[in-house]
């Protein structure tokens, strides 16, 4: 894994918690694009190893910023967290206000200030930016 996305050992509860957040997050528009969907259960079963089924997983309600901020106590786990939900707000082509709204509740629930918040959406554009298959050039 990469500096950006680094490899966390992650418990079941902890994959779970992470993977309600990011179909809050995708969910926030209204609707969950096929991409979003995709790249969930790839989260979820590459750090788990399960089956995975959005109708069982999110049967409930979207998970609270306080029960995501008990399940993620340290500020690697956070940070890794909102990495994937800053990437994810992507994945449908736009980063939508209702995305950004609910990253921002989330943020303020894991105690992540607005400067960290920042940081970490500059990073994701860094690491976007660098996927690219052609360095941009200015004109």
């Amino acid at each position: 894994m990469s500096k950006f996305l680094p490899r966390l050992d992650l418990t079941p509860a902890q994959v779970e918690a992470m993977a309600r957040g990011l179909y809050a997050v995708a969910a926030s528009d209204g609707l969950l694009h096929e991409q979003e969907a995709a790249m969930i259960k790839n989260f979820f079963v590459a750090l788990t190893g399960r089956e995975f089924e959005f109708s069982v997983l999110f049967a409930g309600s979207h998970i609270e910023g306080a029960a995501l901020a008990s399940a993620l106590t340290t500020s690697e786990l956070k940070q890794l967290f909102l990495r994937n939900a800053m990437l994810l707000a992507y994945t449908d082509g736009t980063y939508g206000t209702l995305e950004s709204q609910t990253i921002g509740r989330f943020c303020g629930a894991l105690g992540v200030t607005r400067v960290e918040s920042v940081r970490l959406e500059g990073q994701v554009g860094e690491f976007l930016l660098s996927s690219l298959p052609h360095p941009l050039k200015a004109a």
